[in-house]
């Protein structure tokens, strides 16, 4: 056989010559792969405490390093949120949708199950009465 006839027989095989046939995917180099999205991710609420006319801004970042808990950050509006909640530090994902408030020591200052997909309400402490509403 003719190297003209191996090579069409060849590029035939690979579908390039084929009428109407598209080459096969090429699957990517993933180590040439760079992401757009920042390493460092977050997710924004505004919590409301029964009776507080302000919300303030809660800020949850994710860090790639920590799987079961996120950094959280409190805006200038939560400078006195009195009791524990002054001191909770950390936002965990729970396995249930549920979320919670935590010190630098592991203790729980408080807990939110999910309420209607973009909110969350307290259930521990049983008073006040919060609600975390996604910011857009």
């Amino acid at each position: 056989m003719s190297m003209t006839k191996t090579g069409a027989i060849l590029l035939m095989a690979l579908g390039i010559l084929a009428p109407g046939s598209k080459a096969a995917p090429v699957a990517p180099d993933m180590d040439a792969i760079t992401g757009s999205i920042s390493a460092r991710s977050e997710v924004r609420f505004r919590l409301h405490a029964g009776g507080v006319e302000d919300a303030c801004v809660l800020i949850a970042a994710e860090v790639p390093d920590l799987e079961d808990r996120r950094p959280l950050r409190f805006g200038a509006q939560c400078l006195d949120l009195g009791g524990e909640l002054n001191a909770a530090r950390w936002w965990q994902d729970r396995d249930d949708g549920s979320i919670a408030f935590m010190k630098d020591d592991g203790g729980v200052v408080a807990e939110f199950a999910v309420a209607d997909g973009a909110a969350f309400v307290s259930y521990a402490p049983r008073q006040p009465i919060m609600t975390l509403l996604a910011v857009d």
